[in-house]
């Protein structure tokens, strides 16, 4: 029975993957913090930071990594080129000696399309080392991965609480957006993992495309949207990245609110059940 190693255990996502696969597989986990929800699951977890990760900590039979480590929302080059970039080399270095290891889900995001923000950049040059790496390994680019306590979510709600009766969206909202639920990317690795989908490509972790203003009217009610020149809500974002260390909006949350959403990649498939 191949076993599950899951880097970056904690997030939204992260959790989600867990509770989806910790009756099938036996699970791994290794992260910076301690993830309280799944205390009482039989689950092997490790408090330890992925720069520092040793061939000790990677388990003792046929395994797969799954990585979401990723730092979100900060200005800080240095930090966000520390855990997007050195924690995948790092990463790559220990898989290219295992013999026991198996394949690589390399989670990654549209900004490293757009490569406008640290985060972006830092995403971009992380998929080229698992590309060079030669190792087995697919790339999932998320746009938005939606569901109860995902990071996109409470972003654009707490954005709207600072507005109590309408909210400024450039272009009116209509931008092309791919959200996707966070029970269908369940779906999606979990057959990954079934299948041995690692063909070295990458894909767009999406759902069916939707304006972004009728999105929005799904999750916040009783708003009137006004639209404004998407130049404002750039502006907006780089006074808030001036401001804030970590801001809750970031310039490359702005662009993707004013630009549409072009893939680079193919949607994954789901292959039969």
């Amino acid at each position: 029975m191949i076993e599950i190693l899951i880097l970056g255990s904690s997030g939204f996502v992260g959790k989600n993957l867990v509770r989806a696969f910790h009756k099938k597989y036996k699970l791994n986990l290794i992260d910076v913090k301690p993830n309280h929800e799944l205390k009482n699951l039989k689950i092997n977890f490790k408090k330890k930071n992925i720069l520092k990760l040793t061939k000790y900590d990677l388990p003792k039979k046929n395994f797969i990594v799954i990585n979401l480590c990723a730092v979100l929302g900060s200005k800080n080059y240095e930090k966000n080129y520390r855990n997007n970039v050195m924690s995948v080399i790092r990463l790559i270095k220990l898989l290219k000696k295992n013999k026991l290891f198996k394949g690589l889900i390399h989670f990654s995001s549209i900004s490293a399309q757009r490569k406008i923000s640290h985060y972006g950049n830092t995403k971009f040059l992380s998929e080229n080392i698992v590309r060079n790496s030669n190792l087995p390994h697919i790339i999932l680019q998320s746009e938005m991965i939606i569901g109860k306590g995902a990071r996109s979510i409470e972003k654009i709600k707490k954005v709207s609480r600072f507005f109590p009766f309408f909210l400024l969206l450039p272009k009116g909202g209509n931008i092309i957006r791919y959200p996707i639920k966070i029970d269908k990317v369940n779906k999606i690795v979990l057959n990954i993992v079934k299948h041995k989908v690692f063909d070295n490509k990458t894909y767009s972790l999406i759902s069916e495309k939707i304006l972004f203003r009728l999105f929005l009217k799904k999750i916040i009610k009783n708003k009137i949207f006004i639209p404004i020149p998407s130049f404002i809500i750039l502006f907006i974002a780089k006074i808030l990245e001036k401001i804030f260390k970590n801001p809750i909006f970031t310039y490359d949350n702005a662009y993707g609110v004013v630009s549409n959403t072009e893939l680079q990649y193919p949607k994954y498939i789901l292959k039969n059940k």
